[in-house]
């Protein structure tokens, strides 16, 4: 009975059919008026009656019948048209409101797809707009510590002090995952320095050391010889404990520094976050482990040349490493000889006031005449050096204090002197002196050199 039902019903079947009974049941209104207009005027003359209420009634109801079905075609079109224009201004929020079983209840089906196929591409849109945003963000970190390595690289390549160096680098790895602390640790003979650090608790932990041969972190990778992370996967123990503690990070990775093949230091980036570092942030950090291995080494090989050249570009003397080997040497003949050894160093007063004032080259000047006065006035045992910028030295084996002094009074007389005949005031050199002699004032270079530094201070 049901199925009997819904074959006669008028919502199992298709526009084009509800169409066609509309059209039907709108074409028996004019059909019944020419019958009543027929019955009325024309069959009464015939002798023929009919009910003329009944017709116009019929032609009532039919009229209606078609109107509603004709409504029950257009009303959900028109709702369809509505939706379409939501969709087409971004409100894809549309849902199907009845299921109908003809075009239009697959019409709304299509709709009720297609507005989740829109959705659907919308998240996916917003996902690829976060991951371009994440990837950008991405590019730009890597762009500024490549950026950062191509600064410590120029630092590098310029010979810059390694102080400034080191600092730098470290202060560069601060950018690597987005790092809370950053840290470079050198070892010392059995300790292991804080020597430079940057981030959490860098106050703190700076110049701090730490024993390397103890149970602690650094000593582990020193010991390991390779990278160590620490993460949440990492079981935690005493050792472990105790550097989150110190340096109050969660997450950190620390790596060897190879100088020459032998661990020279640690370098390490570290979080608070419990933020895991990837595969690239390993990779970073070894590549600023590298530049700071070829800046340490650097700085090694720039020492030993220095330790090898002996002579002063500018006035000819020897350098102050040579001079002070020289002075270790001499002291040690002397204790064995039984014999003094004086030294002598003179400084320029204002030096830096007469550069500022004069130029370098005029400055430089005057301390090559110094230079010509003094080696001209000491004999072939000693050696005349110059020590710093302003300051020169000389070892005087076989000389006490007396006589050494008396050196020193006459040397700065005469160079006091010719400049002392300057017109400008501000060109007249004066100098201070002062002296030191073995076994009086020390046993080594060390006692005698801190002893006239003394005596200049004061």
């Amino acid at each position: 009975m049901k199925n009997i039902l819904k074959q006669l019903s008028l919502s199992s079947r298709g526009l084009r059919y509800k169409l066609r009974i509309s059209f039907y049941l709108m074409s028996v209104l004019p059909l019944l008026i020419s019958i009543y207009v027929i019955s009325t005027y024309m069959l009464p003359t015939i002798g023929i009656k009919s009910n003329i209420y009944l017709l116009v009634c019929i032609s009532i109801f039919v009229a209606v019948s078609g109107f509603f079905i004709i409504k029950q075609v257009i009303d959900p079109i028109i709702n369809i048209s509505s939706k379409a224009k939501d969709i087409a201004r971004g409100e894809v929020d549309y849902v199907s409101r009845a299921k109908r079983d003809d075009e239009i209840g697959d019409l709304e089906d299509a709709l009720q797809q297609l507005t989740c196929r829109i959705k659907n591409n919308m998240r996916e849109l917003e996902k690829y707009g976060q991951e371009t945003k994440e990837i950008n963000l991405e590019i730009n970190r890597k762009v500024v510590i490549l950026s950062s390595l191509l600064q410590v690289s120029s630092f590098i390549s310029e010979g810059a002090d390694i102080n400034e160096t080191l600092d730098l680098s470290v202060e560069k790895m601060l950018q690597i995952g987005d790092s809370d602390s950053a840290f470079l640790l050198l070892k010392q003979e059995e300790k292991i320095l804080v020597k430079s650090i940057y981030g959490i608790n860098s106050d703190y932990l700076l110049n701090r050391e730490f024993n390397a041969a103890s149970d602690n972190i650094f000593a582990k990778v020193l010991k390991d010889r390779k990278t160590f992370a620490l993460n949440k996967k990492v079981p935690p123990n005493k050792m472990i404990d105790e550097f989150r503690r110190i340096f109050a990070l969660t997450d950190a990775v620390i790596a060897p520094i190879y100088v020459h093949g032998k661990v020279f230091g640690l370098a390490g980036i570290g979080n608070d976050r419990n933020l895991e570092y990837r595969d690239d942030n390993f990779k970073l950090i070894d590549i600023f482990v590298k530049q700071i291995t070829i800046a340490i080494e650097n700085d090694i090989l720039l020492n030993h040349i220095n330790r090898l050249e002996v002579k002063d570009a500018l006035t000819g003397l020897y350098n102050s490493s040579f001079i002070k080997e020289r002075l270790e040497e001499e002291i040690k003949r002397a204790i064995i000889s039984q014999r003094p050894c004086a030294f002598i160093v003179l400084s320029i007063n204002r030096y830096k006031e007469f550069c500022a004032n004069f130029g370098s080259a005029h400055a430089e000047s005057v301390l090559k005449k110094i230079a010509m006065i003094i080696k001209s006035n000491i004999g072939e045992i000693d050696k005349a050096a110059r020590f710093s910028d302003s300051e020169f030295a000389i070892v005087l084996p076989e000389k006490n204090k007396r006589q050494a002094e008396n050196i020193a009074q006459d040397m700065v007389k005469k160079i006091e002197y010719i400049y002392g005949e300057e017109t400008d005031v501000k060109k007249r050199i004066t100098l201070n002196r002062a002296v030191s002699e073995n076994p009086i004032d020390g046993i080594n270079a060390t006692d005698l050199i801190n002893k006239v530094k003394d005596l200049l201070a004061s």
